[in-house]
């Protein structure tokens, strides 16, 4: 989808932070979901009036006012036709269901999108796709929440803001859904070693697919950085050129590079611009960082595979999971 939104977040400004408590290790293997308490601290609203105590986002769409999914998904506005709805005008539910792995163990997660300021040109039931036209918006922009009736790790992990409790439905700010400036961290796999996986692929590769092939393997993966990336030389522009304009419809997004040895070849983690200045004020050499990026090739001939990365950590999802419950725990 070419359209883009923009993303104009108000309401209620609690912001969850990176720090955690590691009361559990990380890939501790338990079912995470009955972990998940529901706390009388968090925020319960009663008898509001208006959306504005709600951790709900603006979305801009383009200038012919047609608003566009950004998710995958179905209608089921019949669901929520109860009067504590009511001060959402206009409204359109999406159900979603997500699939995801945490604590090394499979996850799903049910969960809802509420669009409201918007005229539907969807019917209820109806299966939504990415691009899908979901309506007209009425005013300048539309407003979108997402709500569940548990505070699921997905929600948690993903949402930048504290939830607020409503109508028997945690309240979550769905900005996580937005195409650009914004991870969608668990879309990412967890692999334990990364160096045995490329290792793996490459043998594959040689044996199966001489040459080079192309992949869209999303990982998640703990490492160590000796070096912070250097920039990007003229030679390593031209070899990845052809990769960026498979991933991202153009070239000039890649900026700096980190070349990492292991066995008999080399990987390429490659960073997005900008992000050099985020790892030297957020990570000191030679600890422990949690990378998340997409395995996009291997090259049997020179030997190299390929990561284009989306973002880092300095800690796991799981423990990010487990600091945030315990600042909901102190509220």
């Amino acid at each position: 989808m070419n359209k883009r939104y923009f993303l104009v977040l108000f309401g209620f400004m609690f912001m969850f932070s990176l720090s955690c408590n590691t009361a559990k290790e990380s890939g501790h293997t338990e079912n995470v979901k009955d972990t998940v308490q529901e706390y009388e601290r968090i925020q319960i609203l009663d008898n509001v009036s208006s959306f504005n105590d709600f951790p709900a986002v603006s979305l801009f769409p383009p200038p012919d006012r047609v608003f566009r999914s950004i998710f995958f998904g179905k209608v089921v506005d019949s669901f929520f036709q109860k009067s504590e709805f009511d001060i959402f005008e206009d409204r359109l539910v999406i159900q979603i269901d997500e699939n995801y792995v945490l604590y090394n163990e499979e996850q799903k997660i049910t969960y809802f999108i509420m669009i409201f300021d918007l005229e539907k040109m969807v019917t209820d039931g109806a299966t939504i796709e990415l691009g899908d036209v979901l309506g007209r918006v009425h005013e300048a922009h539309v407003k979108m929440l997402a709500f569940s009736e548990t505070l699921d790790p997905y929600l948690i992990i993903n949402s930048s803001r504290i939830p607020v409790f409503y109508a028997g439905y945690y309240w979550f700010d769905p900005s996580f859904l937005a195409s650009t400036g914004n991870t969608r961290f668990l879309s990412f796999n967890p692999v334990d070693n990364i160096d045995i996986m490329l290792t793996e692929m490459a043998d594959h590769i040689i044996q199966e697919t001489p040459g080079l092939a192309i992949y869209n393997e999303r990982v998640r993966f703990k490492s160590k950085l000796s070096l912070y990336p250097q920039a990007i030389t003229q030679e390593q522009r031209s070899a990845i050129s052809g990769y960026e304009n498979i991933v991202y419809g153009r070239t000039g997004i890649i900026g700096h590079i980190n070349e990492i040895k292991t066995g008999g070849f080399s990987y390429y983690l490659c960073w997005q611009n900008g992000f050099n200045e985020y790892l030297r004020r957020e990570y000191t050499l030679n600890n422990d960082i949690w990378l998340y990026g997409i395995i996009v090739t291997y090259d049997v001939l020179e030997k190299r595979a390929y990561i284009f990365l989306r973002d880092f950590t300095p800690v796991s999802l799981e423990e990010i999971y487990q600091g945030r419950m315990e600042e909901l725990r102190k509220l």
